[in-house]
C-alpha cells in the first residue's frame, strides 16, 4: 500500500517548503541560510521528517564529487538506495526493493523519489509534490520547487521529463 495519502501529501508539502532559502552544500544536510544540503540529504531529511522513510545511517552516504555523473556509469544514489532496501539490482537495472519502481513519468504520483540520469547514470534526486511541483537541491542555487515541465536549473535546454529515469513509489511499512 501506498505510504502517501493527502494529509502526508498536505505534510510532505509543508516539510519541504521549511527548506526553501537553503543552499546547495555537497555532503551536508544543516537547514536554513546559515546551512546547506544536498539533493540526496535533502529528499532524505523531508522524507525522514515525514515519516516516510527510517532515520538512514548517513554512513552509507558516499563523499562524490557534482560530476561523478558525467564520468561514471555507476550511480553512487543507486548503491545507497539498494542498501538501505529501497531498490535491488536486477538484470537489467535496480527494480524495487521494500517499494515500487515506476518507470513512467506520467505514471508518478505526490511523494515519489524522482530519479534523474545526469551524465551517464543516476546521479540526482528530488520529490514529486504532486500537481505538477517538484522540490529538489540544485547547485549553486540550493533547495528550489519548480514544475515538471519547467526547464533544469542545471541545465535549461532541459526539463525534468529529459533526464528522468525512474521513479521510486514509497510504500506503508508494516509496524513492529
Amino acid at each position: 500500500m501506498d505510504f502517501f495519502h493527502s494529509n502526508r501529501i498536505a505534510k510532505l508539502r509543508e516539510i519541504a517548503r521549511s527548506w526553501e532559502g537553503t543552499p546547495f552544500r555537497k555532503n551536508s544536510e544543516a537547514q536554513g541560510q546559515g546551512g546547506g544540503v544536498d539533493c540526496v540529504r535533502l529528499v532524505a531529511c523531508i522524507l525522514e521528517e515525514v515519516g516516510a522513510i527510517e532515520t538512514i545511517d548517513r554512513t552509507l552516504f558516499p563523499r562524490y564529487n557534482i560530476d561523478h555523473g558525467q564520468h561514471n556509469r555507476e550511480s553512487v544514489i543507486e548503491r545507497v538506495l539498494i542498501r538501505v532496501g529501497m531498490l535491488r539490482e536486477g538484470s537489467s537495472g535496480p527494480v524495487g526493493g521494500r517499494d515500487k519502481v515506476i518507470r513512467n513519468i506520467n505514471r508518478i504520483k505526490a511523494g515519489d523519489i524522482i530519479c534523474a540520469n545526469f551524465g551517464q547514470c543516476v546521479h540526482h534526486l528530488a520529490i514529486y509534490l504532486g500537481d505538477g511541483d517538484v522540490v529538489s537541491a540544485y547547485p549553486p542555487k540550493g533547495t528550489l520547487f519548480f514544475r515538471v515541465c519547467d526547464r533544469l536549473p542545471s541545465n535549461p535546454r532541459k526539463t525534468l521529463r529529459d533526464v528522468f529515469a525512474y521513479a521510486i513509489r514509497i510504500q506503508e511499512r508494516g509496524m513492529g
